[in-house]
């Protein structure tokens, strides 16, 4: 089987960690099904010379793995809880208020967003798992149940929804501030969180603005800063 990259198309070629068969994450089995055979997958990380992306093989198409869903972030109180300091320390930093923007991407069923929502703050989640999807907005947290794509980022901006980047002089600024104290970072999100003012700039959302988005990642230090890799 030759495999190309998801991104490039390249023929990957590259192999460096195999770890054998796995069934997919969170494809959990009911009882009655428990002696039947379960399907493995090979686990196995490809590198791409042209573009280094590092991938696994793709086997099965998205809608497959994660149209039914059955991780919830809500499940861990840690993890909620680490949501709701995250969102109160983003707020302060960036004003963020009901003139802002959030949207998450993979937003799982609101833990985050149901924090911006609490403050009047607007916020969309786009979430590809119909049954998670349903959860989040069930709590009242603005959630389209699609995956994310250039076609959706096309629907979202001529929607008048984008994100704009970081002003540059504020950006500079903060790196500065970094330098100076490497513990002063940005805060950070797992999730592909993109916060900007209400009627920005379209790029990032549409795939046209590749320097970053309205703000850095915590572990990128100053080296990866705005998705800049080199």
């Amino acid at each position: 089987m030759t495999s190309k990259c998801r991104h490039c198309g390249n023929v990957l070629k590259a192999s460096f960690c195999n770890l054998g068969t796995s069934p997919f994450a969170n494809s959990l089995i009911e009882p009655q099904e428990i002696s039947a055979a379960e399907k493995h997958y090979p686990l196995e990380l490809f590198l791409c010379s042209n573009c280094l992306l590092v991938q696994l093989d793709a086997f099965e198409p998205p809608d497959v793995i994660f149209s039914n869903y059955s991780y919830f972030s809500s499940f861990s109180d840690t993890w909620v809880a680490h949501a709701k300091r995250y969102v109160e320390k983003i707020c302060s930093e960036y004003k963020f208020d009901q003139n802002s923007q959030v949207v998450e991407i993979a937003s799982n069923d609101g833990y985050l967003l149901k924090e911006f929502v609490a403050r009047k703050i607007p916020a969309l989640g786009i979430e590809p798992a119909t049954n998670v999807a349903q959860v989040a907005q069930d709590a009242g947290v603005p959630t389209i149940n699609k995956f994310f794509g250039s076609a959706l980022a096309r629907e979202l901006v001529g929607q008048g929804l984008g994100a704009a980047a970081e002003p540059a002089r504020e950006r500079a600024r903060r790196a500065r501030q970094r330098q100076r104290d490497p513990a002063v970072r940005a805060p950070a999100h797992l999730g592909a969180l993109v916060a900007a003012e209400r009627g920005g700039l379209a790029e990032c959302l549409a795939g046209r603005y590749n320097r970053g988005t309205a703000m850095d990642f915590e572990w990128d230090d100053t080296k990866y800063e705005d998705g800049n890799f080199p």
